[in-house]
């Protein structure tokens, strides 16, 4: 297991989801912030409001509060220290420590992101050289996307192994209940 310092963005509004939170929906009976703080072994930052979780983390938010992902990532990448550093949504109820590992291997000295089955670019599941990823952020990051620094930054693309796939997200109605059906229900 790695002590990759992780950052795990909760702060957003799951607006497509109804506006409920997303990182208290429950799956087996655990939280989906718990399913992916219970991947990671290294510190972690939550980027988001203060909630309860299974294990020690840092709560921090984003400013404004509401300012989007890269307000989110600025704020998230303050609160860590080290080489690299992991991105995850907070609402990943797949994800595994094996691949996570995959992911930093690809990842190397430089900077590894998921793809989905459709070969889409996952970057709330990635791993990055964390000064690259600073130094990539934009002087105005309130209202910004995520894109505008993970997009400056190389990034080797993955394919993840396992099923259900590690980068499932469960941000629309269709995916939570795609979730709960791979899972025999909540």
């Amino acid at each position: 297991m790695s002590d990759t310092p992780a950052v795990v963005l909760a702060g957003g509004g799951s607006t497509r989801l109804g506006g409920a939170d997303k990182t208290r929906l429950l799956l087996d009976g655990v939280p989906l912030l718990d399913r992916v703080l219970a991947a990671l072994t290294g510190p972690v930052v939550v980027v988001g409001p203060t909630r309860p979780t299974c294990r020690a983390v840092a709560f921090m938010r984003e400013e404004p509060a509401g300012g989007g992902p890269l307000a989110a990532l600025a704020a998230g990448l303050a609160g860590v220290r080290g080489p690299r550093v992991l991105l995850l949504a907070a609402d990943l109820p797949f994800l595994t420590p094996a691949a996570l590992r995959v992911l930093e291997e690809a990842a190397g000295r430089g900077s590894a992101m998921a793809v989905d089955d459709a070969g889409r670019d996952q970057p709330l599941l990635s791993c990055w050289d964390a000064g690259l990823l600073r130094d990539a952020l934009p002087p105005v990051v309130a209202g910004g996307r995520l894109r505008a620094a993970t997009g400056a930054v190389d990034a080797v693309r993955v394919e993840l192994p396992g099923h259900p796939p590690p980068w499932w997200d469960c941000d629309t109605p269709e995916a939570w209940a795609q979730a709960l059906a791979w899972t025999g229900g909540p």
